[in-house]
């Protein structure tokens, strides 16, 4: 049994594809179609600092699989680490370039599945003092939830080169 309910969101065909991450400097972006379904993207233009949670669809172009055909959920936990946009949903243009290590990640792994696209839904519960703590849901397309992690991270004013 489950109290968990996958949060009410656009299905990722409502979504718009994002733009591929060909200008994102992490790479890590690349391997993944992403559709944001609740929030906004940190590069943005036009958006006021709201709720810090954040929902968005990916999907790995080339999916890492078992030989059961399902997803390796060993995958799973460096998209599990994605709670820092959570954050950036709350803060001014001006300090949203940020890094945020984290001092604490723990993953809870329920099950794998078969399907290709993911739902990400991440909240802050609290930041301050250069510190947040967030939590994030895994979840497939037909609602099973996958995975669930907590963070505690370091809040860093990014320093660009030369400055």
């Amino acid at each position: 049994t489950s109290d968990a309910h996958m949060p009410e969101v656009p299905h990722y065909r409502e979504c718009p594809p994002r733009p591929r991450a060909n200008g994102n400097p992490l790479s890590f972006f690349r391997l993944f179609e992403e559709r944001k379904a609740l929030g906004h993207v940190w590069t943005e233009e036009g958006w006021e600092p709201g709720r810090p949670h954040y929902a968005r669809w990916m999907r790995f172009l080339e999916p890492p699989k078992t030989q059961d055909g399902l997803l390796d959920v060993l995958a799973f936990p460096p998209i599990l680490d994605m709670m820092p946009g959570a954050v950036v949903q709350a803060v001014p243009k001006d300090e949203r370039l940020f890094l945020a290590p984290s001092l604490d990640l723990t993953v809870h792994f329920y099950r794998s599945t078969a399907c290709e696209w993911l739902l990400l839904y991440a909240r802050c519960r609290d930041a301050a003092d250069g510190l947040a703590s967030a939590e994030i849901e895994l979840w497939d397309e037909n609602g099973v939830l996958l995975a669930y992690a907590t963070q505690v991270m370091m809040l860093r004013k990014f320093k660009k080169r030369g400055a």
